[in-house]
């Protein structure tokens, strides 16, 4: 029997409905590079069904990256180190940086670029861009939770710290320890979420100010 896995019309529609077709198609249609710039233009991430020369091919890489910047994790090393790429990726989704090579993990304006989208690719950049202020502060606008990323010259950053907590009172519990003592956040975080108040120091959870902030939020913080 005529195996229709091999023929390029059904595979095609098949990627149209928007299944990832290409997974079972022939094998012969995963090295067509016509077939592939289909696949890739419907889910970039199909170019993990590609064949390696095809993974290699620097305008198919491109167009699987901007319709998923995920796609990086099935390039070739090479284009893992090619800037255009990599930033083309994580414009599409922040977290993509997890997959470009050390070299741009450690570039400034690649780097922005992924933690102004996902704030938590902090995890993936240099550990010099770790400690960049700057960077630190687009990460938690982006994402509060990018305060577990911070380089060690960070982690005590009151401005950082108060950014975070007035996103969420959940920050308070990743914040420094040194901090968990200043007035200012704490009554942040406790405005944000009464249960906050657990992760204060304990001066300030007996203070009746603090605790009359928290107590309005969740009565329950009591």
């Amino acid at each position: 029997a005529l195996d229709l896995r091999s023929d390029p019309e059904i595979v095609a529609a098949a990627m149209s409905s928007g299944d990832r077709a290409l997974q079972h198609a022939a094998r012969e249609l995963r090295a067509d590079r016509a077939m592939m710039a289909v696949a890739v233009r419907h889910d970039g991430c199909s170019l993990n069904n590609a064949t390696q020369e095809l993974r290699a091919d620097r305008e198919l890489v491109l167009t699987a990256v901007r319709q998923d910047g995920r796609a990086l994790d099935y390039a070739s090393l090479k284009l893992r180190e090619d800037r255009e790429v990599v930033l083309a990726a994580v414009n599409q989704i922040g977290s993509a940086l997890e997959f470009a090579a050390p070299a741009l993990q450690a570039d400034r304006e690649i780097v922005f670029a992924a933690v102004s989208k996902c704030g938590c690719a902090l995890q993936h950049a240099s550990a010099t861009l770790k400690d960049d202020i700057d960077i630190a502060g687009v990460a938690i606008l982006a994402d509060w939770h990018a305060l577990d990323f911070l380089g060690p010259r960070l982690r005590s950053d009151r401005q950082l710290a108060l950014a975070a907590v007035k996103q969420s009172g959940a920050a308070m519990q990743h914040v420094a320890e040194c901090l968990r003592a200043d007035r200012e956040i704490v009554l942040a975080a406790v405005r944000r979420s009464g249960d906050a108040l657990q992760h204060a120091a304990p001066a300030l959870r007996a203070e009746k100010g603090i605790v009359l902030a928290a107590v309005k939020i969740h009565g329950h913080a009591l």
